[in-house]
Order: structure tokens, then sequence, then C-alpha cells
């Protein structure tokens, strides 16, 4: 009996024919892995997938996920508040801070700064309130609010400042630091110590010089 051979794809036939606006056709390689590919981009050993009704499988559009659809604005009105609004974030001293210098001390100065103009602002509005005779408790609320946030930010830049200022780890305390060492040793030696004395001395004061040291240096620092 003789076995029947595969049809072979008329590639050029199914191509010629696809939808309009295909961009990219499934296959099968000759490995028996699917893929998608170009139109122009289709191998001669690639099978063409086939849906049931009788058409290949094809993708419209660019793979990956769908594109972002931008809304236009409701009415000119709309579009020239949206402007400003865009102007006046791209003016603000948070904003310009946190996009060139993320990591700078002034993102936490003007964070304070804003919180502290809110607050005046709410201290505004509850005068006003009050010599209206309106109902003031709830803006007494927010204000208390907005100085408790500026208060948490200001220790926060406060604590910033001052393990700053004196960095233990860094290496210009550690300079300092080695040349205290270097004065000490001076003074042992002018004081008559030998030098095994001088040793012991060193030993035991380096083992003392640790992270519980360190730590209790940073709370004396932030205390003074």
């Amino acid at each position: 009996m003789t076995r029947r051979q595969p049809k072979v794809q008329d590639h050029s036939s199914i191509l010629a024919n696809l939808p309009a606006g295909t961009t990219r056709v499934k296959v099968q390689d000759v490995n028996g892995k699917q893929a998608w590919r170009k139109p122009g981009e289709v191998l001669l050993d690639d099978t063409i997938s086939i849906g049931k009704d009788g058409n290949p499988i094809v993708m419209s559009g660019t793979p990956g996920r769908p594109s972002k659809v931008q809304l236009l604005p409701a009415s000119s009105v709309i579009a020239e508040q949206i402007k400003a609004k865009e102007e006046a974030l791209s003016e603000d001293a948070i904003v310009q801070s946190v996009q060139s210098q993320p990591d700078s001390d002034d993102v936490l100065n003007h964070i304070i700064t804003g919180l502290a103009e809110e607050a005046a602002s709410m201290k505004f509005e509850r005068s006003e309130a009050e010599r209206k005779g309106m109902e003031t408790s709830k803006l007494s609320v927010r204000r208390v609010d907005a100085l408790k946030k500026t208060a948490d930010v200001w220790l926060k830049r406060r604590e910033q400042i001052t393990e700053k200022s004196l960095d233990l780890d860094g290496p210009a305390f550690q300079a300092v630091f080695a040349l205290l060492m270097e004065t000490i040793r001076e003074a042992l030696t002018e004081a008559g110590l030998r030098p095994e004395q001088i040793e012991t001395v060193f030993t035991k004061f380096g083992k003392k010089v640790g992270d519980s040291w360190k730590a209790e240096a940073r709370a004396r620092i932030r205390e003074a």
C-alpha cells in the first residue's frame, strides 16, 4: 500500500490573500514549534496554521501590550485647564527636585516648605470661617494633621543633617580618629609607658570601639 504524501502548502497563494492589516502569521516550524512571523519572513519549511474556518491564523497590530489610548479633552476649556496644571507641575519645586536630584537634601526642604504653606493656608481658612461664624472644627483637625506631618518631616531632616555632619563611617571622621590615636600614642610614650604597655592600652581600647560604641556616639550626637 502506497503512503499518501502530505499536502504541500502553497505559501505564495496563502500569503497573497492575507486579510488587510495582517502583521503576523502563525506558523509551525520544522521542529514543530509554534511561532508568529511577519508575512515576508515565513520560511519555506514552515507550516502556516489554518483555523477551523479554513483561513490562516493571523495577527493584526503590533505584538505585546496594547498601546495606551490617549483620550482627548472633552472641551477647549478643559484642555486649557490641563495645560495650566501641567505647567504648574513642571514649575513645582518638589517635582523639579525629585526629577533632577532625587537624593538631594533639597527634596525634604521643599516638602517641609510645602507642608508649612498648606498649614498656613488652613489657618487662614479657619480664621475666615470664624469671622463668618462658620464651623471650624474640621479645619482645625486638618491643620493639626498638617503641622504634625511638618514636624515629622522636620525631625527626619534634622536627623539627616546630624548624621551627615559627623559620619562615623566616613573617610573624614576616620582620618580624624586616626590622628587622635596617634596623638594618644605619643602622649603615652612621653609619659614613660613601655611599648608593651602602650600596646595593651590600645588593644583594650580597640575592643571597646565597636558597633555599640558607634550607636552610643550617634545617640549623643543627636542629643547634643
